[in-house]
């Protein structure tokens, strides 16, 4: 007989193991450690940076608005599978217990982020009232998780409605209101709260209702959502290590990629060198990583105070890029044909390194420009020739007992 809660309790542990599996993988020692010192690094930062802030900043508004955001954001993965399209919608009506089940495992799961948000915002909550007490702002947090539920529970019954242009609305209002009960509620203006309060409870209720009135769950848009948010994770763990599973999206970028195609040598040492940049730029998030991480890191130095820091920040991102890029090199580990190229192995490592070699080279120029925006001539200097040497040794040191 069907039994929707062993269903859950069969999925969730199924999910679980596989989180874990490819988390071992990511977390690993030297990552850890790696974190370890950009969360002390950030910290320290953070706290100078508070310590200059003056009275007219607006620290509160800071505060009210990521607070309103994390009311309405709630992210929803129901660990359906695409087969279940099939198999269970049969069986919508007992699946009641499962989808409850489901929005309290999401409900739960996202009090990590309120959590981490409330030790973020309060320096700049205390900031604004310097005179409150932490009872105040504890409330303050119990009122959020109270309004991230409702806005949870009332994403889910908008799923019943097929109109996207609607939903956007919905929770364009829901914003509105659960930020506005938060504005008041800081300022102490407990009527205004009070009645901003009812109206939501209102349309609450409304949403309630209107969807009851709608009948069928949208399996496709929840396994498609489920499937993206998966294939998210696969994708950040493919860079510390090979998932199988990956389903890599193909982009042409027809504007870059006959640029590259132009200044490759035509040869058959050149097999790979054509490969690796033609897959740097189209398949899955290369490109996209290590663009992210040059401009975070150019920002850093910039935002930094102190100048040795600023340097550190510069050596830690293009650690982070090079080593974030090395599973590239096995990105088509599954196309049996590329074993009938008659190409050595010693030519396909070459040219992986020397790819590398070339986008590290550009991550460093835009970092030792950045130093001299800043005027630090002889750091920019110190900084340049220690990237090039930390390159090097990467990339001869670490990376080729990486690339077997």
């Amino acid at each position: 007989m069907f039994n929707a809660a062993e269903l859950f309790k069969e999925r969730l542990s199924a999910h679980v193991k596989e989180l874990s599996r490819y988390g071992r993988y990511i977390f690993n020692g030297h990552m850890a450690i790696l974190l370890l010192f950009l969360i002390s690094a950030l910290a320290v930062f953070y706290q100078q940076w508070l310590a200059g802030l003056s009275s007219s900043f607006p620290s509160e508004w800071i505060v009210i608005g990521m607070f309103g955001l994390l009311t309405v954001y709630n992210p929803l993965q129901t660990l359906l599978k695409e087969a279940d399209i099939v198999f269970l919608i049969a069986a919508e009506e007992k699946m009641r217990a499962y989808f409850r089940s489901t929005i309290l495992y999401n409900f739960v799961i996202q009090l990590y982020i309120v959590i981490l948000a409330g030790a973020a915002l309060g320096p700049l909550y205390f900031h604004a009232f310097p005179t409150r007490n932490g009872w105040v702002y504890i409330a303050t947090i119990v009122l959020l998780i109270v309004f991230k539920a409702w806005n949870l529970a009332a994403k889910w019954w908008m799923y019943t409605i097929r109109d996207h242009s609607l939903r956007i609305l919905d929770a364009f209002i829901r914003f509105l209101l659960s930020t506005s009960v938060i504005m008041f509620f800081m300022q102490e203006h407990m009527m205004y709260a009070a009645i901003v309060t009812f109206i939501y409870l209102g349309l609450f209720i409304y949403i309630y209702r209107f969807s009851h009135k709608n009948v069928g769950i949208p399996w496709d848009e929840l396994i498609q959502q489920d499937h993206h948010r998966m294939n998210s994770f696969y994708r950040f763990a493919n860079l510390f290590t090979d998932v199988p599973h990956l389903r890599n999206k193909l982009k042409q970028r027809k504007w870059i990629a006959p640029l590259v195609r132009k200044y490759i040598p035509y040869g058959r040492k050149h097999t790979f060198s054509y490969l690796f940049r033609l897959s740097f730029l189209r398949s899955g998030d290369y490109a996209s990583m290590y663009i992210r991480l040059v401009i975070i890191g150019a920002i850093l130095i910039i935002l930094v105070p102190n100048m040795w820091l600023k340097g550190i920040f510069g050596l830690l991102f293009i650690y982070m890029s090079m080593f974030q890029l090395i599973p590239l090199y096995k990105h088509h580990r599954t196309m049996i044909w590329l074993d009938l190229y008659p190409v050595e192995v010693v030519d396909k490592r070459r040219a992986f390194q020397a790819l590398i070699s070339r986008i590290t080279w550009i991550q460093i120029a835009v970092f030792t420009l950045t130093f001299v925006s800043l005027q630090l001539f002889m750091f920019a200097g110190i900084f340049l020739i220690s990237a090039i040497v930390f390159m090097y040794l990467f990339s001869f040191a670490y990376m080729r007992r990486k690339l077997t």
